[in-house]
């Protein structure tokens, strides 16, 4: 027997107001099985009937493991104090003593978690180890057109989907050439669906600016247990240009304070530029904003962006 997702979701194993995915099941007898491809919940399904309700695993560990964890790598543990993260704490606590599979720690994480406290935290199942999801970052393509560009007249309308991925660093740097090679006078920069990514942001602000700017600094927990650095700290940190993701996270983590610099590339954009936001504008597609606004190379037209950069 195949159930349809509508069927699923009557039958409550997949809970609005998720709409990432898509389930595929069978049943035999008393028996169940099937999977969940795509969004948080990925990953096989199987049942049976019991009225057993032994947990699956010992979820409370799990929990402590995974505070454990952000208390480790968090850049700035006075967030876990915030009375936001206090009050989702205790409910995924009182949930993982609950949960007797996956999904009820999943959906409880779901259903608590509302960015309050601070942003990029997720859980969700993998088969792949910690450490070789790291490594993979630097390979990772996205396996389609992230950044396309075409042209109207004299306009180029670049639109990026991410930052992520190696495919997207070559499609954007071979948008720059077609846009070159147009002659373009004006470019629309479309980063209204990216919600961040990593380095595709470098080659996207690099070939507009014309000088070297400084974009900020990263801040890690070395230096935010001790306060914020400023003046002098700051204008001795040397420009960091690893632009490799699992290279950036050892320099937070051991230097405590990585400073970003975007340098010109060719070809240069020289034109008038624009920039479209939304509210899901987020993460590295709002570095690339700052960026190109305090450039003084872009104007910047659409809503308020979503405010989850790193930080």
């Amino acid at each position: 027997m195949r159930l349809s997702r509508a069927q699923a979701e009557y039958e409550g194993l997949v809970t609005a107001p998720f709409e990432e995915g898509t389930v595929r099941l069978s049943v035999d007898d008393d028996r169940l099985s099937g999977t969940i491809e795509g969004g948080p919940f990925q990953g096989k399904l199987s049942g049976k009937r019991t009225s057993d309700r032994e947990p699956l695993r010992d979820y409370p560990k799990i929990w402590r493991n995974i505070e454990s964890t952000l208390h480790a790598n968090i850049y700035d543990r006075q967030a876990l104090r915030r009375p936001e993260y206090v009050r989702f704490a205790g409910l995924l606590a009182a949930a993982s003593e609950s949960a007797i599979d996956d999904m009820d720690l999943l959906l409880a994480f779901r259903l608590g978690w509302n960015n309050a406290a601070f942003s990029h935290f997720q859980l969700r199942r993998s088969s792949i180890p910690v450490d070789a999801t790291v490594r993979n970052l630097d390979r990772l393509r996205v396996g389609y057109d992230a950044a396309r560009v075409e042209f109207a007249g004299d306009l180029a309308w670049l639109t990026v989907d991410t930052m992520m991925g190696n495919d997207t660093i070559e499609q954007i740097e071979a948008a720059y050439r077609k846009i070159h090679r147009a002659e373009s006078k004006a470019l629309v920069v479309d980063l209204r669906e990216n919600t961040g990514g990593a380095f595709a942001v470098k080659p996207l602000v690099e070939h507009v600016i014309d000088k070297p700017l400084d974009a900020g600094y990263f801040v890690g927990q070395k230096w935010s247990d001790r306060g914020a650095p400023e003046g002098a700290e700051l204008a001795a940190i040397e420009p960091w240009s690893g632009w490799s993701i699992s290279a950036f996270w050892r320099t937070v983590r051991q230097d405590g304070l990585v400073r970003l610099r975007f340098t010109p590339a060719e070809p240069h954009f020289s034109g008038k530029v624009y920039v479209l936001v939304s509210h899901r504008t987020a993460s590295a597609a709002e570095l690339a904003v700052d960026a190109l606004r305090s450039s003084a190379r872009a104007t910047i037209i659409g809503e308020q962006t979503a405010g989850e950069m790193l930080s």
